[in-house]
Parts: structure tokens; C-alpha cells; sequence
């Protein structure tokens, strides 16, 4: 394997380890951390099914809203600040969900991680390929891909 088009293997993976980072965060994390989390919430009376299940539906909009704003996101912030200030808020509202909330906060902040991880989903794969050698670019792309997979897990 030959280093990135930045140069030296610093080049090919410090683009990796970002875009996988941002997926796992985005989209791993901020979309599909919850689902697992459903049985427990109900167990300890932090939320009804119904709310989860509504919490999920805004989730799938916010994502949505997300990806289809990401790039206009982009060009308006620039690409850096919008993939830092999404993977931000996905942390803010992921940690924020980490207590028992009133159901529209809880909505709301569900909405909030899917339309971040809409973003970074959108944004990161774009930037991780113009990074690296276009020999490499499946190959990076497919290893920051797997940020959404370790999410999930």
C-alpha cells in the first residue's frame, strides 16, 4: 500500500481515523446507539414505547433534514466547521440523553443526533476521498464506513 496523497502513511490513515471517528459519532452513535438502550429505558420508567418509538421516527426525520441540508451546511460553514459543530452536537445531545428527560426533550434531542449524523454521513466521505491517493480512496472510505458499524455495535 502506498502512503496518501498528502504523503507518508500519516497521510492515508489521519483521514481514516477522522471520517471514522465522525461516523461512529454521527451516525453509529447519534443514530443507531439508542435502539439497543429501548427495553432498559422502559424497564427503568425513563420513557413509554410510545415515546421511544417517536423518539425513533424524529430521529429517521432528523437525519433526513440532515443529509439533505449537508452540503448547502457545508458551503455555508465551511467544511471543517460543519463537521466539527455537527460531531459536536451529536456528543451534546447523545450525553444530554444519558438522563432520564421529559418526552419532548428527549425527542428533541433524538431529532437533533439524526440530523447531525445526516451531516457528517453526507459531508466526511466526500472529504476523506479527496485526501488520499484515488488508488485508495474505496479502501478509506470503507475503513471510515466502519465508524457506523462500531457505533452500532
Amino acid at each position: 500500500m502506498s502512503p496518501g496523497a498528502t504523503g507518508g502513511w500519516r497521510g492515508f490513515f489521519a483521514p481514516i481515523l477522522a471520517g471514522y471517528c465522525g461516523l461512529l459519532i454521527g451516525v453509529g452513535m447519534g443514530r443507531f446507539g439508542y435502539p439497543p438502550l429501548i427495553p432498559a429505558m422502559v424497564e427503568a420508567g425513563w420513557a413509554t414505547p410510545t415515546t421511544l418509538h417517536l423518539a425513533g421516527a424524529f430521529n429517521l426525520a432528523g437525519y433526513i433534514l440532515g443529509a439533505g441540508t449537508a452540503l448547502a451546511t457545508a458551503r455555508a460553514l465551511g467544511v471543517r466547521p460543519a463537521i466539527a459543530l455537527a460531531a459536536a452536537f451529536a456528543v451534546l445531545a447523545f450525553a444530554a440523553s444519558a438522563v432520564p428527560l421529559p418526552a419532548f426533550a428527549f425527542i428533541a434531542l433524538r431529532a437533533l443526533s439524526g440530523a447531525t449524523g445526516g451531516v457528517l454521513m453526507i459531508v466526511i466521505p466526500p472529504v476523506v476521498a479527496n485526501v488520499v491517493a484515488p488508488s485508495h480512496r474505496g479502501r478509506a472510505n470503507g475503513l471510515a464506513f466502519a465508524g457506523v458499524g462500531t457505533g452500532f455495535v
